[in-house]
């Protein structure tokens, strides 16, 4: 029998038509039925809860998902290049393989996410939530991680040429065997349990953490909350208007470093951290 092209294509359009009206899942099932992969590119789809919804391998290129609800949803291969996540909640979420090349992820929810070998190059994740997400071997060259919370998360094998890093929380992340060529590590925070690259000079990074060379290094107004940098280096540094809560200085050096409008509540220090000539530190926090 012969088949005319419109009815090759109509099924499609009829998904896309169902999508866009805000029936996504009606879609899906109609897509299983016919045992088709449907195509919701550039469909608006903010605000849309699909949260566990089977979605590997659909094309979601420059879609609008903002804010949607997408909670531990398979994307497995799907295709998300350009597409627009802005605040979209994506906890253990399964997005292994899939195409995110400069997609908008900025302030997006991604908790403990599978994103294993995910295509994010150029992707702008501006304070996105990626604790203990799963990024092995992912690729995110030229990626936007500025305020990222990346604590505990494993980037083992992850390429990450050019990428920034700036502010990024990277406590006890997972950063060995990755390429860190020309990435952007100003004022990111690491600790005693952070894994770095074999061989990588992480105390002359622009990273803070413990043994961190920072001197002179403008940290003006930086939020510094639990903190340790013991034995950093912080001799002529500006920390006005910082707040160190609760940070360690145990053994740091802050010789003419700048404290004006500090915010030292619940510092911990000892007898060999140095203060700036003439400064009268506050009562030490026990450790």
């Amino acid at each position: 029998m012969m088949v005319k092209m419109d009815d090759l294509t109509s099924p499609q359009s009829h998904l896309r038509v169902l999508a866009q009206a805000g029936h996504v899942r009606q879609a899906l099932e109609l897509a299983a039925a016919l045992e088709i992969t449907p195509d919701f590119s550039r469909l608006n789809l903010s605000n849309t809860d699909l949260q566990g919804a089977l979605l590997a391998n659909i094309n979601f290129t420059h879609a609008d998902l903002t804010r949607a609800n997408l909670r531990q949803v398979d994307l497995t291969h799907a295709d998300l290049t350009g597409a627009n996540l802005q605040e979209a909640m994506l906890t253990r979420a399964r997005l292994t393989g899939a195409r995110l090349a400069h997609a908008t992820l900025t302030e997006a929810m991604l908790l403990r996410a599978d994103l294993s070998r995910t295509d994010l190059t150029q992707a702008r994740l501006v304070r996105a939530d990626l604790i203990r997400a799963t990024l092995f071997g992912a690729d995110l060259t030229q990626a936007w991680l500025t305020e990222a919370g990346l604590r505990g998360a494993n980037l083992q094998g992850a390429r990450l040429h050019n990428t920034t890093f700036t502010d990024t929380d990277l406590r006890g992340a997972n950063l060995h065997n990755t390429d860190l060529t020309q990435a952007s590590l100003y004022r990111a925070v690491y600790d005693r349990e952070t894994c770095w690259p074999d061989g990588f000079d992480r105390q002359n990074s622009g990273a803070i953490g413990p043994g961190a060379n920072l001197q002179g290094v403008d940290l003006s107004g930086a939020y510094l909350y639990r903190v340790d940098l013991t034995d950093a280096d912080l001799q002529g540094a500006d920390l006005s208007n910082a707040q160190l809560f609760w940070t360690c200085l145990n053994r740091a050096n802050l010789t003419g470093a700048n404290l004006t409008g500090t915010d030292l509540t619940g510092v911990q220090y000892n007898a060999e951290t140095c203060w700036p000539d003439g400064f009268t530190p506050p009562r030490s926090s026990p450790g």
